[in-house]
């Protein structure tokens, strides 16, 4: 809003607004953290540098997880849903010192329960994982179906796969997958794309054969 950018008072500012409880602010520097925050910026401490040497455009740093859990707890524990729903990710998919599945699952599930669709997403995917049954895809299914029609893209995608093996409850339809398939990948899931391409290209799987269409989507695929 007329604000040139300026990531390192941007952080400085969203960092201070997280420690006054601000349940959203947490939120947010869980994920710049998850993003790869730059090293430099968490270096300027809370005094930040306004009218520092240091560009306000900096390069991209690694992943911190453990920073992240710090800030993503605070939110999740604030009540804020899409802190919980990070929370659960982080819990699940974080270092060895970090990681806590089953905490993950229930933060996930709190996150679901209020209509979060990464929460739905995150069950979906645990409950893949850990599938012995035909009702664990089932359950899986559901969830992964909320957080499609939510637009979330790997839940496009496990939809997509779902319907074209008939599993978790979907009845075997190509139709529907490739529909799923579709909107995946033009939101940049590799494998969707890849799945598309060659569909198009054979003429296969209920697509009309496009050749050129299909050479597309395999160059995005490979692209990816």
């Amino acid at each position: 809003n007329g604000v040139p950018p300026n990531l390192p008072e941007g952080v400085r500012w969203m960092r201070q607004a997280a420690r006054k409880g601000w349940p959203k602010a947490g939120f947010t520097m869980a994920t710049l953290y998850l993003n790869g925050l730059p090293a430099s910026i968490e270096d300027q401490g809370s005094s930040g540098a306004l009218f520092g040497a240091s560009s306000p455009l900096v390069e991209k740093g690694e992943p911190n997880f453990h920073r992240a859990a710090v800030w993503a707890k605070l939110s999740a524990e604030l009540g804020d849903v899409d802190g919980q729903a990070i929370y659960g990710y982080v819990l699940c998919n974080g270092p060895e010192d970090v990681r806590n599945p089953e905490e993950g699952r229930n933060w996930y599930r709190k996150a679901a329960e209020a209509g979060n669709a990464q929460g739905h997403l995150g069950l979906g995917l645990l409950t893949l994982g850990t599938a012995s049954s035909q009702d664990d895809y089932i359950v899986a299914a559901q969830h992964l179906r909320k957080a499609a029609d939510a637009g979330l893209s790997t839940a496009l995608y496990l939809m997509g796969v779902m319907y074209e093996h008939g599993m978790g409850g979907c009845s075997a339809d190509e139709g529907a997958a490739f529909s799923y398939y579709s909107k995946a990948a033009e939101q940049g899931v590799p494998k969707a794309q890849a799945r598309l391409g060659v569909a198009l290209m054979a003429g296969s799987h209920g697509m009309e054969r496009d050749v050129v269409r299909g050479e597309t989507w395999l160059r995005r695929a490979a692209l990816g």
